[in-house]
């Protein structure tokens, strides 16, 4: 199961353009929450981490029907 790493960048993509990529850096991770800087506006957020089959994930720009969620496998290169 794949998790979130302190200073590592992760990739996602929006349901309804999958052409659009959001790179997210996690800048601190708990065992419960994860730091990161927001795509847009360069700030110090912070979300709590989910638990699915395939590993960890969050939802960086918040939880809604078609929000873009990171995934702790999907490791920018």
């Amino acid at each position: 199961m794949a998790h979130f790493e302190s200073n590592t960048t992760y990739t996602g993509r929006f349901i309804t353009d999958a052409d659009a990529v959001l790179k997210v850096r996690v800048i601190k991770r708990t065992d419960k929450t994860v730091t990161y800087i927001h795509p847009h506006t360069g700030d110090e957020h912070r979300a709590r981490i989910q638990h699915g089959d395939d590993g960890e994930f969050f939802f960086p720009l918040g939880r809604y029907s078609m929000a873009p969620v990171i995934r702790a496998d999907r490791v920018a290169s």
